[in-house]
């Protein structure tokens, strides 16, 4: 697959999310994660936004820790999307209007101005996309996805290498034997 193909998906599959796991970390660095619905009305690769309650302890650890995961995937075919950025917590009041629905006083019963809602942004710096057998590692810069290419002699620890050997070598001899 091309390039601009695996960007396009990327967007794509961003684009037409209504729920993805978002993951925060707690004060002990272990992931918690969740699903949430995402606020489709200003998604862009340069921010992404969720509604929540104030009060919530995945508030309290953005508030700590601002670092933050989110997941996106598909099942037919199979397609995962990691992407790795910042949270900031909004309490700006034209902000929470733009993202008002009708029928959300049922999560947040006194309205548009309740001090239990508040607005998450997801800021994307890089990611990680899955489809078939491939791994498209990218950066976002400007809202612009970028495709790279991993220096394999740094990010693989020896022991990973060694192990790939093994299997490369068991591969080799499985097929002299046919």
């Amino acid at each position: 697959m091309k390039n601009e193909n695996s960007t396009l998906e990327i967007k794509q599959m961003i684009l037409n999310s209504n729920t993805v796991v978002v993951s925060s970390l707690d004060k002990n660095g272990y992931p918690t994660s969740r699903a949430m619905l995402m606020l489709n009305e200003k998604t862009s690769l340069s921010e992404m936004y969720f509604s929540t309650n104030t009060f919530s302890y995945k508030v309290i650890q953005f508030h700590e820790n601002s670092k933050a995961s989110l997941y996106f995937h598909t099942t037919n075919p199979f397609r995962g999307l990691y992407l790795k950025g910042e949270i900031n917590i909004i309490f700006d009041q034209k902000i929470k209007d733009f993202f008002w629905h009708e029928g959300d006083e049922k999560y947040y019963r006194f309205g548009k101005t309740d001090p239990n809602y508040c607005i998450l942004k997801f800021t994307p710096v890089e990611g990680n996309y899955y489809c078939g057998l491939r791994i498209d590692r990218f950066v976002i810069f400007d809202g612009e996805i970028q495709l790279v290419k991993p220096d394999l002699n740094t990010e693989v620890p020896d022991f990973l290498k060694q192990l790939y050997k093994e299997y490369i070598n068991k591969m080799k001899t499985q097929s002299n034997e046919k």
